[in-house]
């Protein structure tokens, strides 16, 4: 079946061609859900571009696992079987970021403990500007980007970082691309 065709099809329709096998089939449904997940994404209490991302992420992530578990004897609208699994994904996501802020962090480090471990055997020029960089690019981010910048030059890897600050790994490599893309902009 060619994509004008597949694309009068109705949803029920294009899971069933997914599930035969036809990947077009899902590029074309996920393309008819894409603005409503976005909106989802958007409508949670969510400060930055970079957060709403990445609840779209999710939601795409769980959208996909409602193409696959999609049962038609079961559920009357896919539209509402899909769009419940990726708010109720969005909501969990979102309850754990409100609950991570309310809570303090398990391993908060002082600028000091950056800058200790980094100034073993600079000159005081090195040590200034070193102290202004951090400085500056330490004000432009979250407390948990901050948190994460930290442990991450303090050598912890993103697993042991994810342990450390009790969150996902997938929350702390987000977190990395946000610093390094703050880092580049600076």
């Amino acid at each position: 079946m060619n994509k004008f065709e597949l694309k009068n099809l109705t949803d029920e329709e294009l899971i069933k061609h997914y599930s035969d096998g036809n990947e077009e089939a899902f590029a074309i449904i996920l393309s008819r859900y894409s603005k409503l997940i976005m909106k989802t994404a958007a409508s949670f209490e969510v400060t930055t571009l970079n957060q709403i991302e990445d609840y779209y992420q999710e939601g795409v992530i769980e959208f996909f696992s409602a193409v696959k578990s999609f049962n038609p004897d079961k559920s009357k609208s896919f539209k509402n079987y899909s769009m419940m699994l990726v708010k109720r994904a969005m909501q969990r996501i979102y309850n754990a970021s409100t609950n991570q802020k309310r809570k303090p962090t398990k391993a908060l480090l002082s600028i000091d403990d950056i800058y200790d471990y980094t100034s073993d055997n600079n000159s005081v020029e090195d040590d200034v500007i070193s102290s202004q960089m951090y400085k500056t690019v330490f004000d432009s981010l979250s407390l948990f980007e901050m948190n994460v910048a930290k442990l991450y030059i303090l050598g912890y890897k993103p697993q042991a970082i994810a342990e450390k600050l009790d969150t996902s790994a997938k929350a702390v490599y987000n977190a990395l691309q946000r610093i390094k893309n703050k880092i580049k902009d600076d």
